[in-house]
């Protein structure tokens, strides 16, 4: 579906029915279909390249320049039902339009849309790059509840992990770690795209915003160091895990093998306590110093090869 967010916001419209404005255009194209990318490909002379990634997910964010576009892939990101979803939105950045493209609703969208229109004098004189500018500060605003929610989370594994019930431990240490990476997958490569933007000729024609996307840079720094604190701070969690488990084993190791020399002794002694009538320990009078001796020796060699192995 695509709609025109510029400057009739409510009006649907077909694609033969694009580029009738006569000041920046911002379609918004949400679940688009390849008929749909075509007809704005003709429109707008974009490269089939560009098409072809747009209609694919799992790009890597990006800045690929054109002639006379620019197509920007970036993803947005929220930490819902305990685990971080994900949604690529490619835009396309013309002379004097802008084209979002997505799969289902985007709340950034609308975000975007009220920062603009809250600043109509940069928007008016910056052309399309103030909107570039709106839709990736309302993208990179959203990464900080996310960042936040997952440091909770890791804070919660902390004290977790002084509890002695946490056999769920280890399984959510590595449910946040591929949460963590998730989000470092996203915000790393976001820093270059901004980088691109900054180096870019549209922002040296409007000075002005140079600051701005500045600002955007230093919030993905911010973001990319705290994702680094975090993933050390996972990392010092399973290393004590780690420590926890080993200590355990070390434990279990010893019980086990007095165990065995117990349970190598209980065999002997079970032996010499049965009431044989032709028992010749019975009648010897150093049976029972033998019994215990061959008890003993048993245990012993038993310790002794448990020791070389390294079990206690």
């Amino acid at each position: 579906m695509l709609k025109v967010l510029s400057p009739s916001p409510t009006d649907t419209v077909p694609p033969t029915a694009i580029g009738t404005a006569t000041e920046i255009l911002w379609i918004d194209a949400q679940d688009p279909t390849p008929e749909e990318m075509n007809e704005l490909a003709a429109r707008f002379g974009w490269h089939p390249l560009s098409i072809e990634d747009a209609l694919r997910v799992n790009q890597r964010p990006k800045v690929d320049a054109y002639e006379d576009y620019e197509f920007v892939v970036t993803y947005t990101a929220r930490y819902e039902d305990e685990d971080i979803k994900t949604t690529e939105l490619d835009i396309f950045v013309g002379s004097d339009y802008l084209v979002s493209s997505h799969k289902g609703p985007l709340p950034d969208i609308e975000e975007a849309r009220r920062r603009w229109e809250s600043h109509s004098h940069l928007a008016k004189d910056a052309s399309p790059i103030y909107l570039l500018y709106a839709l990736l500060d309302a993208v990179v605003d959203d990464y900080f509840p996310t960042v936040e929610a997952l440091s909770e989370v890791v804070e919660g594994l902390e004290e977790k992990l002084f509890d002695t019930a946490k056999r769920d431990l280890p399984r959510e240490l590595v449910e946040v770690r591929r949460d963590l990476l998730t989000m470092s997958r996203v915000i790393a490569p976001e820093r270059d795209v901004v980088d691109h933007i900054l180096r870019s000729e549209r922002l040296v024609r409007h000075p002005e915003l140079a600051a701005y996307f500045t600002d955007i840079h230093d919030h993905l720094l911010r973001l990319n160091e705290s994702l680094t604190l975090q993933r050390e701070l996972l990392s010092n969690l399973q290393v004590s895990l780690s420590l926890a488990s080993n200590e355990l084993n070390q434990i279990l190791k010893v019980l086990t093998s007095a165990s065995i020399i117990l349970m190598s002794i209980a065999v002997i002694a079970g032996v010499y306590s049965m009431n044989f009538e032709n028992m010749p320990e019975l009648e010897w009078q150093y049976g029972y110093a033998f019994a215990i001796g061959l008890m003993v020796a048993v245990g012993a060699g038993i310790a002794f090869y448990l020791r070389r192995r390294g079990w206690f």
